[in-house]
């Protein structure tokens, strides 16, 4: 029987507009790239951005206040490697530092460009749906719903998106 698991992604971008990625050590995505994050607390009713701050302080031992974050998005995963449901919080948030933090018990830490995304091992989700959408600036809020075939994406639909309004002069 397939489980419904909750958790956050934090993508936090460095003022040059690089975004801290960990190479996990740890499964689901081991030896994959994404943004930090991990399950929320549901015995506690702990809340998203409860779970974003706990998890940006044990990850990188920075206080999350500095990172000012805003949810960006809610993705629902369906059968992801064919056994849980996930749905993920996303939220975005300034990095206050030019250089990563050290390695921790959850993985490797790199300060990457949105140009060398393409570089990286990432998950099929995450480079061919989400990434697009949260590098979008015009865009503030999207929510998706994603069918997976094991690893790789079988079907998605965009629920929601929000678009901030461009003023040209």
């Amino acid at each position: 029987m397939s489980e419904m698991i909750f958790a956050t992604l934090i993508v936090l971008e460095t003022i040059d507009g690089r975004l801290l990625m960990i190479k996990r050590k740890n499964p689901p995505n081991k030896d994959l790239y994404s943004p930090i994050g991990g399950k929320i607390h549901l015995q506690g009713a702990e809340s998203p951005y409860q779970c974003a701050r706990r998890e940006i302080f044990e990850e990188t031992g920075i206080d999350s206040d500095k990172t000012k974050i805003k949810l960006k998005s809610i993705v629902t995963e369906e059968s992801y490697n064919n056994k849980d449901h996930w749905m993920m919080f996303i939220f975005t948030g300034l990095f206050p530092s030019d250089s990563p933090p050290p390695e921790c018990g959850e993985g490797e830490f790199f300060l990457v460009s949105p140009e060398d995304f393409t570089l990286l091992s990432i998950p099929d989700s995450d480079k061919r749906i989400l990434w697009p959408l949260i590098l979008d600036k015009n865009i503030v809020f999207f929510s998706v719903r994603i069918i997976m075939d094991g690893e790789f994406v079988k079907d998605y639909e965009i629920e929601e998106i929000k678009k901030e309004k461009i003023i040209t002069l």
